[in-house]
């Protein structure tokens, strides 16, 4: 993905090629905002709905969307039920990234949703 061209003050960009890797990653270090593809696999089936439910209850502030190249109006219900914050169809432009993480920097201080500037790197 394109984060590191956004401008945002991003420490690490972590990449989960399936969910267990996503919680290992998100149960290790801060997370600022997750993008979850909606086809993330789960022990060889497509869950990314179902990890993104399992975020939620466990980091309740972290911004999640889900990324996807399905435009369907039951799925995007089916993902803001989950916990998703948004639904980002693919291809997603750059200027589409800076507009949905501008906000991102406005949420409660939190160490999980700490801007990266203002973490230390003991």
């Amino acid at each position: 993905m394109m984060l590191g061209q956004t401008g945002y003050p991003f420490a690490d960009i972590p990449e989960a090629d399936s969910s267990r890797t996503a919680l290992i990653i998100c149960n290790s270090s801060p997370v600022d905002v997750v993008f979850c593809d909606l086809n993330l696999t789960t022990f060889g089936s497509k869950d990314g709905v179902g990890i993104t439910r399992e975020l939620r209850q466990m980091f309740p502030d972290i911004p999640i969307f889900m990324v996807t190249a399905e435009d369907d109006e039951s799925l995007i219900a089916e993902e803001r039920a989950a916990g998703a914050t948004g639904h980002l169809l693919k291809p997603i432009s750059l200027r589409t990234l800076r507009r949905i993480l501008q906000p991102c920097w406005a949420l409660p201080e939190d160490p999980r949703t700490r801007p990266a500037e203002n973490r230390s790197h003991g």
